[in-house]
């Protein structure tokens, strides 16, 4: 789930609402129907959110913002789905690594603010492997000041590459071409 999204849902809860919590991975087996006995904040600015729930056997526990990408759903007792509605709608997230996205991230600043250069990239995660246009090359503001490109494969389909967020599966990375810019002259000289 979201975190924003999360946290926007909790902030909203009081104690004795019913809602249902759908969890992934090794949090799966908490899936269940709970009420909420209340809800906090952790400290320091933007700190965590988190609900406590209670359920039907009376064992108690607290999730929130620090587990969202755990929780893929949770229904209110009105009837909203909160989240992603399976789990094939959840974005793929990947491990990062600080010291390759340092590599990847100087590599691909060498095409910010250029379109229509060729590139080619492999990754351990088959994201993508092939060559692609670049439509766009930007460098994000941010805790990462990350490099984001808009690729276009030869098929006319679009995928993003991030120099962060990408930086833990990107095996290899080349600039194929870049495309000329015509230079016109600045100043007309009179003979």
């Amino acid at each position: 789930m979201k975190k924003q999204q999360l946290k926007t849902l909790i902030e909203g809860l009081s104690p004795a609402d019913k809602v249902s919590v759908t969890f992934l991975g090794d949090l799966a087996e908490r899936t269940g129907d709970y009420e909420v006995t209340g809800t906090s904040t952790g400290r320091g600015k933007g700190g965590s959110k988190l609900m406590h729930l209670k359920a039907a056997d009376g064992t108690e526990f607290k999730t929130g913002t620090p587990e969202s990408e755990k929780i893929l759903h949770v229904v209110t007792s009105d009837g909203t789905l909160h989240g992603f509605e399976s789990a094939s709608d959840v974005p793929r997230t990947f491990e990062t690594n600080a010291g390759a996205s340092k590599t990847l991230k100087a590599q691909m600043k060498e095409l910010v603010s250029t379109t229509g250069a060729r590139i080619r990239v492999e990754d351990s995660q088959g994201e993508f492997g092939a060559e692609y246009t670049v439509t766009q090359a930007e460098q994000l503001r941010g805790r990462y000041g990350q490099v984001k490109y808009t690729l276009q494969r030869d098929d006319g389909t679009f995928t993003s590459l991030w120099s962060f967020r990408h930086s833990g599966i990107v095996t290899s990375f080349e600039i194929l071409s870049v495309p000329t810019q015509s230079t016109l002259p600045t100043s007309t000289d009179e003979v």
